[in-house]
C-alpha cells in the first residue's frame, strides 16, 4: 500500500507540474499568434487609410479646408481604429490570462485537498510504512501549499482582470468616438482631446488602483 501510494502520490505531482507547464507554454503561444493576428489588422488598417488619404494629398489643384479637414480626420480615424484594435487584443489577452490563472489556482487548491487527505492516511494505525509516505506527501503538500498562496498573489500584482476591464472600457470608449467623428457629430479637435484623454491612466497603474499594495 505504501509503494502504491507513493507511486499514485508522485505521478500526480508530476502530471499537474506537467499540465501547469503545458497551460504556460499555450498561453505563450496564444499570446504570440495574437500579437501577430493583430498586427497584420493593424496594417491593413493603416494601408486603407494611408490609400485614401494619398488619393486626397496628390489632387492637382491646392488643397482645399474641405480636403484638409477630410485628411485630417481620416489621419484620426486610422489612429482611432488600429488603436481600438490594439485595446480589443489587450482585452482578450488579459481576459484569458485571468481565467487561466482562475483554473490553475482551483486545480492546486484541489490538489492540495487531495495531498492533505493523503497525508493523513499515512498516520493511520493500520497504515504500513506511513512515516516514510508521510515524508513524501509533507513535501508535496508544502510545495503546493506555498504554491497555491504565489499563484494568487502574482495574479493580484499583475492586475490581469482590472487590466482586462481598463482595455474594454477603452474599445467602447474608441468605437463610440469613432462613430461620433464619422457622423460628424464632433470635430477633429474634440475627438482628439476626447481620445487623449482615455490613455490619462495606464492599464499598470489602473490595475495599481483596483489592487492596492
Amino acid at each position: 500500500m505504501k509503494l502504491n501510494l507513493n507511486i499514485v502520490a508522485i505521478i500526480i505531482a508530476i502530471f499537474t507540474m506537467a499540465s501547469i507547464s503545458l497551460f504556460i507554454f499555450v498561453q505563450f503561444w496564444y499570446f504570440y499568434q495574437e500579437t501577430e493576428q493583430t498586427s497584420a489588422q493593424v496594417n491593413q488598417l493603416s494601408q486603407s487609410y494611408d490609400a485614401r488619404i494619398r488619393s486626397l494629398a496628390n489632387q492637382p489643384d491646392t488643397l482645399e479646408t474641405s480636403a484638409r479637414d477630410e485628411i485630417v480626420k481620416l489621419s484620426f480615424l486610422k489612429e482611432f481604429k488600429n488603436q481600438m484594435t490594439r485595446e480589443q487584443s489587450h482585452e482578450r489577452v488579459n481576459r484569458r490570462y485571468s481565467t487561466f490563472t482562475a483554473m490553475v489556482e482551483w486545480f492546486i487548491l484541489l490538489f492540495v485537498l487531495f495531498l492533505a487527505v493523503l497525508n493523513e492516511r499515512a498516520t493511520a494505525p493500520e497504515q504500513s510504512g506511513g512515516h516514510a509516505l508521510k515524508r513524501s506527501t509533507s513535501l508535496l503538500l508544502v510545495f503546493f501549499a506555498a504554491l497555491s498562496i504565489a499563484v494568487p498573489a502574482a495574479t493580484q500584482k499583475l492586475g490581469f482582470d482590472a487590466r482586462q476591464r481598463l482595455h474594454d472600457f477603452r474599445a467602447q470608449q474608441l468605437g463610440i468616438l469613432i462613430v461620433e467623428l464619422e457622423s460628424g457629430a464632433i470635430d477633429s479637435r474634440q475627438a482628439w482631446q476626447r481620445y487623449r484623454g482615455f490613455f490619462r491612466l495606464s492599464p499598470s497603474a489602473y490595475a495599481e488602483t483596483q489592487h492596492p499594495g
